[in-house]
C-alpha cells in the first residue's frame, strides 16, 4: 500500500510537473511573442522619430529659404522705394525751378522786357534742368511796360 501511495504521489507529481512544464513553455512562447512585438514597436518608434527629424530639418531649411527670400524681397522693395522717393524729390525740385523760371519769364513779358537768357546751354531742353535765371530790372527802372522798354539794360542773375 505504501508503494501505491508513493506511486500515486509520483504519478500526481509527474502530472503536476508536466502541467507546469507545459504552462512554462506556453508562458515562454507568449513572453517571446510579447518581446518580439515590443522590439518591433521600438523599431517603428525609432523609424518614425527619424522620419520626423528628417521632416523637421527639411521644414527648417524651407523656412530659412523663405526667410532669406522675404528679406531679399524686402530689401529690393526698400531700394525701389528709396529710388522712387529720390526721383520724386528730383521731379519736385525741377518743377519748383521751372515754375520759378516761368514766373520770371511771365513777369518780364508782362513788363515788356526782353527775355534775357542765362549762359549758353542754360535753356537746353535735352540737358539737366538749367540754373535758375532771374531777370533784374536796372536801378531806377519803372514797372510799366512802356517805362521798362527804355529803362536800360536787363541783367541776368543766376
Amino acid at each position: 500500500e505504501r508503494n501505491r501511495d508513493v506511486e500515486s504521489n509520483l504519478s500526481g507529481a509527474s502530472k503536476s510537473l508536466a502541467e507546469l512544464r507545459t504552462e512554462r513553455s506556453e508562458k515562454g512562447e507568449q513572453f517571446e511573442k510579447e518581446l518580439a512585438t515590443a522590439t518591433r514597436l521600438l523599431e517603428l518608434f525609432k523609424e518614425k522619430a527619424e522620419e520626423r527629424g528628417a521632416k523637421t530639418e527639411q521644414l527648417e531649411r524651407v523656412v530659412a529659404a523663405m526667410k532669406e527670400h522675404y528679406e531679399a524681397a524686402e530689401a529690393a522693395q526698400q531700394e525701389a522705394l528709396a529710388a522712387s522717393e529720390a526721383a520724386r524729390a528730383a521731379a519736385e525740385a525741377e518743377t519748383v525751378q521751372r515754375r520759378s523760371q516761368l514766373q520770371r519769364m511771365q513777369t518780364a513779358a508782362s513788363l515788356g522786357l526782353p527775355l534775357a537768357l542765362g549762359p549758353p546751354g542754360a535753356m537746353d531742353p535735352s540737358g539737366p534742368p538749367s540754373t535758375p535765371i532771374a531777370l533784374v530790372r536796372a536801378e531806377g527802372a519803372h514797372t510799366t511796360p512802356e517805362a521798362a522798354r527804355g529803362a536800360g539794360p536787363v541783367s541776368v542773375v543766376q
